[in-house]
C-alpha cells in the first residue's frame, strides 16, 4: 500500500496472480498488479481514469494509458524509481522517467493538517478586503 497523506490518497498494490479489473473500469490512481523481482517491485497500472496529470505543469495522458513501475531497492538507503509511460493516444512512443531517492532519517515526519492555526492565509486574504 502507498499512502500519500498530503492528498488524502493511497493505492492498495495486489501482489498476488490476480487479473486486472475490466478496462472499462477506470480509476483515479489505475488499477496496479505488482511483482516482485529480486529486489525490484514492478508494477503496472492500467485503467487510469485520465482526470489527473502527470506532474504540477499539466502534462496529461488518456484512458489509454499504461504506467509500469521499478522500485529497485539499491541497499538499505537508496532507492531507485523508474516509470514507463505508454500511451499511444497522446505519444509518438513510449517514454521512461528515473529517480534516485535517498532515506533521510534526520527528517521528521509532520502531519499534513490543511496549514491548521495558520494566520498568514488570514492577513493576506484582508488585504484584499479594501
Amino acid at each position: 500500500m502507498f499512502v500519500w497523506e498530503q492528498y488524502h490518497a493511497y493505492r492498495v498494490i495486489p501482489l498476488d496472480d490476480r487479473p486486472h479489473v475490466s478496462p472499462r473500469i477506470k480509476l483515479w490512481s489505475g488499477d496496479g498488479r505488482g511483482r516482485w523481482e529480486g529486489n525490484t517491485l514492478i508494477v503496472d497500472t492500467r485503467n487510469l481514469n485520465a482526470k489527473s496529470r502527470l506532474d504540477v505543469i499539466g502534462d496529461f495522458f488518456s484512458d489509454q494509458a499504461q504506467i509500469l513501475e521499478r522500485y529497485v531497492f539499491v541497499d538499505g538507503s537508496t532507492m531507485h524509481y523508474e516509470a514507463t509511460i505508454t500511451d499511444p493516444t497522446v505519444f509518438t512512443r513510449p517514454w521512461t522517467m528515473r529517480v534516485e531517492q535517498g532515506r533521510e532519517p534526520e527528517l521528521e515526519f509532520w502531519e499534513y493538517a490543511c496549514h491548521e492555526g495558520e494566520r498568514d492565509a488570514r492577513r493576506t486574504s484582508s488585504q484584499f478586503d479594501d
